[in-house]
């Protein structure tokens, strides 16, 4: 796992890269956000979902539409984050982007 991996595919695989706790707290909370979202107007396509999650301390405005729907910033998705950042994906981006970079999207993609 390095930094060429990532710059070479654009995409890096780090099994077991959370802590198993936070990862089954996210997995619940994304559970029930696809919920609310497929309860909104709005077509599905196919089988995949792209849940978009929103980093800013913004409240999310009222979601009328699958297409425009966010998830807030919660605690539960803050530690995932955090989790991240702090092992062996944080220090590839580090490598990547430099010691300073920072999130700006984050998007949960189920199947």
């Amino acid at each position: 796992m390095n930094s060429e991996t990532m710059n070479r595919c654009g995409v890096l695989h780090v099994a077991s890269a959370v802590d198993e706790h936070i990862a089954t707290s996210v997995c619940k909370e994304i559970a029930l956000q696809l919920d609310l979202k497929m309860g909104l107007p709005g077509k599905v396509h196919d089988d995949r979902h792209f849940i978009s999650v929103s980093l800013k301390s913004e409240i999310v405005p009222e979601q009328l539409h699958q297409a425009n729907f966010r998830v807030p910033l919660s605690p539960c998705l803050l530690a995932l984050l955090q989790n991240v950042g702090a092992g062996p994906c944080g220090d590839v981006l580090k490598e990547c982007l430099g010691k300073d970079f920072h999130i700006t999207e984050c998007t949960a993609i189920i199947r």
